[in-house]
């Protein structure tokens, strides 16, 4: 059975039942012939700072959000990066916090991103190098 395919997604959206999917995907061993790399389950940083948890590539499993607001860190915006960040958390929003100097869609350099609770998020940067600040355009499920 594949274990995501286009007709769970409405209207660009993902469903509910497409984002239970992807949790229950992301501990099957199975995942890793997609290239991603998923991660342990992780912790978000308590006090919501951009000191949060930094990231790697791949796919980051958050399942510990103790307190709105907690926090996680989006590696350096290298045109081209793409990673995917699960908030599995069950009541908490997480935010997540650019590299220092880069920027989320069109919010303020260093601005962070409230990431809600059970929902499943795409990251895409859009502009960026190792020198030069960039930009995460984010997509998150309804």
């Amino acid at each position: 059975m594949p274990l995501i395919n286009t007709s769970q997604i409405e209207g660009g959206v993902l469903t509910d039942e497409t984002l239970a999917l992807i949790k229950q995907t992301l501990v099957n061993p199975q995942f890793a012939g997609f290239g991603l790399a998923v991660s342990q389950p992780l912790t978000a940083h308590a006090g919501g700072t951009q000191a949060g948890l930094q990231l790697g590539p791949g796919i980051s499993l958050i399942t510990t959000v103790a307190t709105g607001g907690d926090s996680v860190v989006l590696p350096k915006a290298i045109a081209g990066s793409i990673l995917v960040i699960v908030n599995a958390a069950a009541a908490n929003a997480c935010d997540v916090f650019p590299y220092l100097g880069d920027f989320i869609d069109a919010l303020a350099v260093n601005a962070f991103f409230a990431l809600a609770a059970n929902k499943a998020s795409i990251w895409i940067a859009v502009s960026g190098s190792a020198s030069v600040a960039g930009t995460w355009a984010s997509l998150v499920t309804a």
